[in-house]
């Protein structure tokens, strides 16, 4: 149930900012989704510490688990998702959402600031945290429903990429499932998770906004 009310709140809440013509509907999405998931946290009476949000207890491990995240989200756009992109014959990203980013300080540093707050916390509270472990509270212990758990989010976190195109979503499925992995690989710890997503959205904005990856304009 509270997997569904989650999910409902993130799409309900994209679907109005876009009809209202809000910009960054994705935003309001999250940050709706991580109110709703913080609410049903306290009803239930746990707390997002419980599910990982917690000051890691060694920095080198976990800047190691940041580092290894961020190769394999290398290897996984270069050996997956380009040949499979290559092959289906699928566009670039669409990226037409940053066209006034490049060399735009202003945007470049608003841009930073929600990187970090909607993408990296508040993705990873929400996928990773939340409906990661409300997934496995309903199937019950077991490492089938773990991977059920983690295939479940990942593919709900592809579908909120779908603005990206078809590769966008992919690539956010398979990122999904190399977080959710490790999150339970590593003892269910966010904040690498955290701290390796928001360094990969950052390199990626500071790549539009130093027009090393070009935008439609």
């Amino acid at each position: 149930m509270d997997f569904a009310i989650v999910v409902a709140s993130f799409a309900l809440t994209h679907l109005a900012a876009r009809r209202l013509g809000s910009s960054g509907p994705g935003t309001w999405a999250v940050l709706c989704a991580l109110a709703v998931a913080s609410w049903r946290l306290e009803v239930t009476g746990a707390s997002w510490q419980e599910l990982g949000l917690r000051l890691p207890d060694n920095a080198w491990h976990t800047l190691a688990w940041v580092a290894a995240f961020y190769v394999m989200g290398v290897l996984t756009s270069l050996l997956v998702i380009n040949p499979l992109a290559k092959a289906a014959g699928w566009p670039p990203l669409n990226l037409s959402r940053f066209a006034k980013l490049p060399g735009n300080t202003p945007l470049f540093i608003g841009g930073l600031l929600l990187v970090w707050v909607q993408a990296a916390v508040g993705e990873e509270l929400v996928f990773r945290g939340f409906l990661l472990t409300r997934v496995e509270l309903l199937l019950g212990a077991g490492s089938g429903a773990a991977a059920l758990a983690v295939a479940g989010q990942a593919l709900v976190f592809g579908v909120a990429h779908w603005y990206l195109g078809p590769r966008g979503v992919t690539n956010a499925v398979l990122l999904g499932l190399i977080l959710g992995a490790t999150y339970i690989a590593d003892g269910r710890d966010l904040v690498p998770l955290i701290l390796a997503h928001g360094l990969a959205d950052s390199v990626s904005l500071v790549a539009i906004y130093a027009r090393i990856v070009r935008v439609p304009q």
